[in-house]
């Protein structure tokens, strides 16, 4: 049997002998991609496979490989272990998702100015990160900057966050085609949850600002700033940023790792002109970001 295996950016091709289990598959990725077995993380069929002694079905086509990054096994076992006992409180957790990320009618929600379709990866509950999604494209805020600024994005789409981080980086947003298609890291690393709203809808106005401008120049942080005061001041509600069941549910994102500095001259903010424009934090950006808002509250 045929297969393809995922790794970060990655695909590789292996043959499967018939009757293998899934423990016999993490021993061909680890001569294949030379990723420690026991720190394989597998997903295949949109599920996470917890029982490595079944065998590798038949229908399966592709397996998607999470490695531990600066962790070591003890960790990935114990993250494993609360994606296991915490399938109970996602499903109290999607009941809450239905009030609270309700599509909310309003004028601008009929403006032609707003987003089109939604696109979400194939992973355990998805419907809620559709819903959270659907959230940001009906945010009041949101949906007036769009009508003010006459922007139309026909996709707001998931990003994968395993395809999108290495030991240096992360990335938090894409814009592809100066608006054709708007990526958003929603999930926390280890798909454990999801990540702040609030800081989520910063990211967007960071990408919205790449519609107008491709360098990362003061003209283009001046717009992304000037965005992120206009979705709450155009909110005649204000901002809550309700997270599921009104809970944090992010394991590992902070406001430090979701808001990049203004400099144009980091060599971690990712850009290429005229297709993607992503935003990307190292270390070296959290510790503007941290002494920005440090000067901020002393000011």
């Amino acid at each position: 049997m045929d297969l393809t295996i995922k790794h970060l950016k990655s695909s590789y091709k292996i043959t499967v002998p018939p009757g293998s289990t899934f423990d016999n598959l993490r021993d061909q990725i680890e001569r294949t991609i030379a990723v420690p077995k026991s720190d394989q993380r597998l997903l295949a069929g949109g599920k996470y496979i917890k029982d490595f002694t079944q065998p590798v079905d038949s229908s399966i086509r592709s397996v998607t490989v999470i490695a531990a990054a600066n962790t070591n096994a003890d960790a990935v076992n114990k993250a494993l272990e609360n994606v296991a006992n915490n399938e109970q409180r996602y499903e109290n957790q999607r009941k809450a998702a239905r009030s609270a990320y309700r599509t909310v009618p309003t004028r601008g929600h009929m403006s032609e100015y707003t987003f089109g379709k939604i696109e979400v990866l194939n992973l355990p509950h998805k419907e809620d990160a559709y819903a959270l999604l659907d959230k940001l494209r009906n945010d009041r805020g949101v949906l007036a900057v769009m009508e003010r600024y006459k922007w139309f994005v026909p996709v707001l789409a998931e990003m994968d966050p395993a395809s999108n981080t290495t030991h240096e980086s992360r990335t938090l947003g894409l814009n592809q085609n100066k608006g054709q298609k708007i990526l958003l890291r929603i999930r926390t690393d280890w798909y454990e949850g999801f990540c702040n709203y609030k800081e989520i809808r910063k990211v967007l106005c960071h990408e919205l600002a790449h519609n107008v401008h491709s360098e990362h120049d003061s003209a283009f942080w001046s717009l992304t700033h000037t965005l992120e005061k206009l979705v709450v001041d155009l909110d005649p509600y204000g901002g809550s940023g309700r997270m599921l069941s009104g809970e944090a549910v992010t394991r590992n994102a902070t406001p430090e790792q979701l808001v990049s500095s203004p400099s144009s001259a980091s060599p971690h903010v990712g850009h290429v002109l005229g297709s993607k424009n992503s935003v990307k934090v190292s270390d070296t950006a959290r510790d503007r970001a941290r002494k920005a808002a440090e000067s901020r509250k002393r000011s």
